[in-house]
């Protein structure tokens, strides 16, 4: 999702959200997008999860 495309989806709100309102929740969307697509920094577990 495209910045552009985040704030025109917040700022379609009815009733009308304040500029500061879509800013927040822009800026939220986009750093959890930015969660979603990282890089690991860890290798994936060499055992099977839940091996004791």
């Amino acid at each position: 999702m495209t910045e552009a495309y985040a704030r025109a989806v917040f700022a379609g709100h009815c009733p009308p959200s304040s500029e500061e309102i879509v800013d927040q929740h822009t800026e939220g969307r986009l750093s959890r997008q930015k969660l979603l697509t990282r890089i690991p920094l860890n290798k994936p577990c060499d055992r099977p999860v839940g091996h004791v």
